[in-house]
């Protein structure tokens, strides 16, 4: 009988990393400040991850202006998600403690970042 090795292909690799992504969304959104820190952690290797899949799909799609076009959908799908999250969530800003534009805007997408802005 052959021994199988085991390995990884794509999709369960994005199965495996959606799930840690929900998980310390629901951390950061639910019980921060509950749970321990260390569960953020648990979740910070789905960012270059998700970064090598997107290179990794740009070389090897068969239209890269259809695949701009999908990944500009999805961005804008998922931001008008963390809208949605943030108004629900009263997400408010940390220095005035009012609900502002910025706070709305805010949130956990890697495709519309805007955390770095002054």
């Amino acid at each position: 009988m052959r021994k199988q090795n085991f390995s990884l292909d794509g999709n369960p690799l994005k199965l495996i990393a959606v799930f840690f992504m929900i998980f310390d969304h629901i951390y950061s959104y639910l019980f921060l400040g509950v749970w321990p820190a260390w569960f953020s952690l648990t979740a910070h290797f789905v960012a270059p991850l998700f970064v090598y899949m997107l290179v990794d799909g740009f070389f090897h799609t068969s239209s890269r202006k259809r695949y701009l076009i999908r990944i500009l959908e999805a961005a804008a799908i998922t931001w008008a998600g963390e809208i949605i999250i943030n108004l629900a969530f009263h997400n408010v800003d940390p220095v005035t403690h009012k609900m502002t534009i910025y706070s709305i805007l805010e949130g956990n997408n890697i495709l519309v970042n805007i955390s770095s802005v002054p």
